[in-house]
Protein backbone atom coordinates (compact mmCIF):
# COMPACT_ATOMS: atom_id res chain seq x y z
CA UNK A 1 0.00 0.00 0.00
CA UNK A 2 1.03 3.56 -0.27
CA UNK A 3 1.70 5.92 2.04
CA UNK A 4 -1.41 7.91 1.90
CA UNK A 5 -3.18 4.88 2.40
CA UNK A 6 -1.06 4.01 5.32
CA UNK A 7 -1.25 8.02 6.18
CA UNK A 8 -5.15 8.47 5.89
CA UNK A 9 -5.35 4.48 8.14
CA UNK A 10 -3.25 6.39 10.75
CA UNK A 11 -5.61 9.08 10.99
CA UNK A 12 -9.08 7.20 11.50
CA UNK A 13 -6.93 5.10 13.98
CA UNK A 14 -6.13 8.32 15.93
CA UNK A 15 -9.83 9.72 15.56
CA UNK A 16 -11.12 6.11 17.19
CA UNK A 17 -8.61 5.90 19.62
CA UNK A 18 -8.90 9.71 20.64
CA UNK A 19 -12.84 9.14 21.26
CA UNK A 20 -12.00 6.63 24.20
CA UNK A 21 -9.10 8.73 26.35
CA UNK A 22 -10.47 10.14 29.10
CA UNK A 23 -9.48 14.20 28.84
CA UNK A 24 -11.82 13.92 25.35
CA UNK A 25 -14.46 15.55 27.37
CA UNK A 26 -17.94 15.04 27.80
CA UNK A 27 -20.24 15.17 24.88
CA UNK A 28 -21.39 11.91 23.59
CA UNK A 29 -21.91 13.14 20.11
CA UNK A 30 -18.48 13.72 19.60
CA UNK A 31 -17.42 10.73 20.82
CA UNK A 32 -19.77 8.59 18.85
CA UNK A 33 -18.89 10.83 15.92
CA UNK A 34 -15.34 10.14 16.21
CA UNK A 35 -15.66 6.15 16.48
CA UNK A 36 -17.50 5.64 13.55
CA UNK A 37 -15.75 8.22 11.18
CA UNK A 38 -12.51 6.85 12.39
CA UNK A 39 -13.99 3.27 11.44
CA UNK A 40 -15.39 4.64 8.33
CA UNK A 41 -12.10 6.42 7.28
CA UNK A 42 -10.51 3.30 7.70
CA UNK A 43 -12.46 1.04 5.80
CA UNK A 44 -12.62 3.36 3.00
CA UNK A 45 -9.22 4.16 2.91
CA UNK A 46 -8.10 0.26 3.23
CA UNK A 47 -10.51 -0.69 0.45
CA UNK A 48 -9.28 0.70 -3.10
CA UNK A 49 -5.90 -1.26 -1.89
CA UNK A 50 -7.88 -4.29 -1.50
CA UNK A 51 -10.10 -4.44 -3.98
CA UNK A 52 -7.45 -2.63 -6.24
CA UNK A 53 -8.25 0.33 -8.23
CA UNK A 54 -10.55 3.23 -7.78
CA UNK A 55 -8.28 5.06 -5.61
CA UNK A 56 -9.13 8.89 -7.22
CA UNK A 57 -12.82 7.87 -6.69
CA UNK A 58 -12.56 6.75 -2.95
CA UNK A 59 -9.75 9.98 -2.10
CA UNK A 60 -12.68 12.54 -3.32
CA UNK A 61 -15.07 10.52 -0.96
CA UNK A 62 -12.14 10.66 1.74
CA UNK A 63 -11.99 14.62 1.44
CA UNK A 64 -15.60 14.84 1.77
CA UNK A 65 -15.59 12.88 5.44
CA UNK A 66 -12.42 15.05 6.00
CA UNK A 67 -14.32 18.29 5.55
CA UNK A 68 -17.34 16.24 7.49
CA UNK A 69 -14.85 15.79 10.66
CA UNK A 70 -12.93 19.34 10.77
CA UNK A 71 -16.69 20.94 10.33
CA UNK A 72 -18.47 18.61 12.75
CA UNK A 73 -18.08 20.45 16.15
CA UNK A 74 -19.60 23.63 14.70
CA UNK A 75 -22.40 21.87 13.68
CA UNK A 76 -23.27 18.68 16.10
CA UNK A 77 -23.10 21.25 18.78
CA UNK A 78 -20.10 20.24 20.53
CA UNK A 79 -18.02 23.60 20.05
CA UNK A 80 -17.32 24.53 23.58
CA UNK A 81 -15.41 21.83 23.86
CA UNK A 82 -11.39 22.91 22.73
CA UNK A 83 -9.56 19.12 23.25
CA UNK A 84 -12.58 17.44 20.93
CA UNK A 85 -12.83 20.79 18.37
CA UNK A 86 -9.29 20.85 17.57
CA UNK A 87 -8.98 16.93 17.34
CA UNK A 88 -11.45 17.15 14.73
CA UNK A 89 -9.77 20.01 12.76
CA UNK A 90 -6.79 18.78 12.43
CA UNK A 91 -7.37 15.04 11.63
CA UNK A 92 -10.35 16.25 9.62
CA UNK A 93 -8.11 18.66 7.66
CA UNK A 94 -5.26 16.54 7.96
CA UNK A 95 -7.59 13.79 5.79
CA UNK A 96 -8.12 16.21 3.09
CA UNK A 97 -4.77 17.06 2.96
CA UNK A 98 -3.44 13.65 2.05
CA UNK A 99 -5.91 12.67 -0.09
CA UNK A 100 -6.29 15.76 -1.94
CA UNK A 101 -2.81 15.30 -2.86
CA UNK A 102 -3.89 12.16 -4.52
CA UNK A 103 -6.56 13.56 -6.63
CA UNK A 104 -4.24 16.23 -7.62
CA UNK A 105 -0.94 14.12 -9.02
CA UNK A 106 -2.90 10.78 -8.79
CA UNK A 107 -0.91 8.98 -6.50
CA UNK A 108 -2.85 5.17 -6.28
CA UNK A 109 -3.75 3.85 -3.37
CA UNK A 110 -3.61 0.30 -4.57
CA UNK A 111 -0.08 -2.07 -4.25
CA UNK A 112 3.42 -0.66 -5.32
CA UNK A 113 4.68 -2.37 -8.40
CA UNK A 114 7.93 -3.75 -7.74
Amino acid sequence: MKWTTWATIALGLWLMISALLPGFGPSTAARAESLALGILIMGIASWPALAGGGSRFWAAGLCLLGLWVATAPYWMGYVASATERLNDLVVGLAVVVVNALVLAFGFSRGVEAS
